[in-house]
């Protein structure tokens, strides 16, 4: 059992009993923990759609047991007196009770594995992890949907009774009524990695899942824009002023950013005399928000070239943020200025992660933005594009991958190198010019060079 507090005590159902001819006070002592709520929705933009039970960010819990206190009769006290005593034992025995429970869970004290339902157990093992700083916040709150997904048939099993053929049953299941294989892949990796931890701790003595088979994987080319599809968005994004939303696509498509580093951007990361950008930190999104935080690796730490056309739409945005600073009497240079966020406000709040999702996604309908697998466009997706024109353009995928923070290049050749009808059209173009080269321009003898024809 994690270690928790008891941050509220209560006393129900009193009754008087006798013993050895005293009299005595037997109750039930009630005691309040709040853990956090698996099923907590950050509030959206808009319309606030989330069930009263999404809104609450901890749901409390509780546990009881029958005590006694002893009853002060006796003694030439007034009868008040008396109920002030008696009331003072009974809230020593609720305090020494709670005592108790909590020195068992500080002392590492854990429930038997055999005595928990699997998934109280993988919600114990999510919160050691936070707990210890292992998981960051946007870590905690994937683990916390997926452990809510494993709830719906793991909830009433004991961590003891998992049976391999049942969990691979369980993945079959979920995968034929329509689950991806991403999905249930990571409920896979979640239990499995809970399991582990409890063959190390001595609470079981195999890990189940090593019996279990993963669901295959499936090798989705992503869904970029082709020439066409890069060419009409870079028609309709030229005359446009530039917004948050505007320069954060174009930051995208040209350096191939992630979305919580493109609002993590801040004009000190912003070296236009020198065409670069200094990739040092990344904003993301946890159970109670979002927060900046480092990047996503240590290869995410990266500086990225700026490409002309980028150079123009940054210093029109910077342009525009400084006008906006000096109409409202604050710094529009200097140290102050450098601290604000590119794709932000001059008060000094950056847009938010999923903002900057949303917003994309109403542009790339009212515009109609599709990528090669005849999928809508997502913010993502412009990562994706230029990946695709780099490598299909025959930029070196060292280049590529460091620019995209990759921490090696076989990640980005296992998702970006499939063939496009334009790199194989280049590619048979160069093996052409290889075997049959132009011949030299030969000059004609009779002639200097120099004279007109």
């Amino acid at each position: 059992m994690a270690e928790r507090k008891y941050t509220q005590t209560q006393v129900k159902r009193r009754k008087e009993v006798q013993h050895d001819g005293e009299t005595y006070i037997r109750f039930l002592g009630v005691l309040r923990y709040s853990e956090p709520n698996p099923d907590f929705i950050e509030k959206p933009e808009g319309k606030d759609t989330r069930t009263a039970k999404q809104k609450r960010k901890t749901v409390w819990k509780e546990v009881t047991k029958t005590l006694e206190a002893l009853k002060v009769t006796k003694g030439r006290k007034s009868q008040q007196k008396k109920d002030e005593e008696t009331e003072h034992n009974i809230t020593i025995a609720l305090e020494t009770w709670r005592n108790e429970m909590e020195s068992e869970q500080e002392s590492g004290a854990r429930e038997s594995a055999a005595d928990m339902f699997t998934t109280d157990y993988v919600d114990q093992y999510i919160r050691q992890l936070q707990d210890g700083g292992i998981i960051e916040a946007s870590t905690v709150r994937d683990y916390l949907m997926t452990a809510k997904r494993l709830r719906e048939h793991f909830g009433s099993i004991k961590l003891c009774d998992l049976d391999p053929s049942d969990i691979q049953r369980w993945e079959a299941d979920k995968r034929k009524s329509g689950s991806s294989a991403s999905v249930v892949g990571k409920c896979h990796r979640l239990l499995k990695s809970a399991c582990k931890r409890a063959v190390e701790l001595g609470d079981l003595d195999h890990n189940p899942l090593d019996k279990v088979k993963p669901p295959k994987r499936e090798k989705k080319r992503p869904n970029a824009l082709d020439r066409e599809g890069r060419e009409h968005l870079t028609s309709i994004l030229a005359d446009m002023e530039p917004t948050v939303l505007v320069v954060g696509a174009q930051l995208s498509m040209y350096t191939g950013l992630r979305r919580g580093e493109l609002c993590a951007l801040r004009w000190r990361d912003i070296d236009l005399d020198n065409a670069e950008i200094h990739v040092q930190a990344a904003i993301g999104l946890g159970n109670e928000g979002t927060y900046e935080k480092t990047p996503k690796t240590g290869s995410s730490t990266r500086t990225v070239p700026i490409s002309p056309t980028l150079d123009k739409v940054l210093r029109q945005r910077k342009t525009f943020m400084q006008s906006q600073c000096l109409k409202a009497g604050v710094s529009a240079y200097g140290a102050d200025f450098s601290k604000l966020f590119v794709l932000g406000d001059i008060t000094g709040r950056y847009c938010s992660v999923t903002v900057l999702s949303r917003d994309w996604t109403s542009f790339a309908k009212m515009h109609n933005i599709m990528g090669n697998q005849g999928e809508r466009l997502t913010l993502h997706g412009l990562r994706h594009s230029y990946a695709t024109a780099a490598i299909e353009a025959g930029a070196d995928v060292k280049s590529v991958s460091d620019n995209l923070g990759h921490s090696n290049t076989s990640i980005t050749l296992d998702v970006y190198a499939s063939a496009t009808r334009d790199g194989k059209r280049r590619a048979t173009e160069l093996v052409e010019e290889a075997f049959n080269p132009k011949p030299a321009d030969i000059i004609d003898l009779d002639k200097n060079g120099t004279e007109d024809e």
